[in-house]
């Protein structure tokens, strides 16, 4: 009959956490939407990526934190400046346009012109174009240890050229709703002096 023999204690205690494999990241969650509204059509299109299609990418650098959300069509480009993030990330970053050009976010809309897929692509550069801009980014959460960023941005532009559409005069003119979600974004930072 076998005998339980007690196996002794290590030399030096192992946590218990050793013992598991390394901790994994959390599943990064991004969400990314648009709507355009052609007031003088009486006409709305929304679009409501789906998540396999989304990408994410947060980087700080030198003058900013840039956040890209990109899809299949389209791509959200926001940068806030640096010296005005605050101390913990974590608050409202309203948008820069003509109206708050001291306002500490940017942002630049890209899509897929219809008659040309694959090779036009229509760049709005609306902080600097559009006259007043409704909106932000909202930062909820930012771990620091692990560099991991959770929040929102909506961004509401009036009276702009059809995003869709190479510009033209004759080009309905709409407004442009963008918004998405992101949550456990990983943060790179800048390489460091050698």
């Amino acid at each position: 009959m076998p005998r339980f023999v007690p196996v002794p204690p290590p030399a030096t205690p192992v946590p218990a956490l050793a013992l598991l494999p390394e901790a994994s990241r959390p599943v990064v969650v991004l969400a990314m939407g648009q709507y355009f509204y052609f007031p003088t059509l009486g006409y709305c299109h929304s679009r409501i990526h789906q998540a396999r299609h989304v990408t994410g990418r947060a980087t700080l650098g030198q003058h900013g934190l840039r956040l890209q959300f990109t899809s299949l069509l389209d791509a959200v480009h926001l940068h806030i400046d640096r010296a005005q993030l605050q101390a913990a990330w974590v608050g409202s970053y309203q948008l820069r346009c003509q109206m708050a050009a001291d306002a500490p976010t940017r942002v630049v809309y890209c899509c897929v012109r219809e008659e040309e897929p694959g090779n036009g692509i229509s760049r709005l550069h609306l902080s600097t174009s559009t006259p007043q801009l409704t909106g932000g980014v909202t930062i909820t959460a930012y771990d620091l240890q692990r560099q991991l960023l959770s929040g929102y941005y909506e961004v509401r532009a009036l009276d702009q050229p059809t995003p869709t559409r190479r510009a033209g005069l004759t080009a309905p003119r709409c407004t442009i709703v963008l918004a998405g979600d992101f949550e456990f974004l990983s943060v790179q930072l800048p390489a460091l002096a050698k």
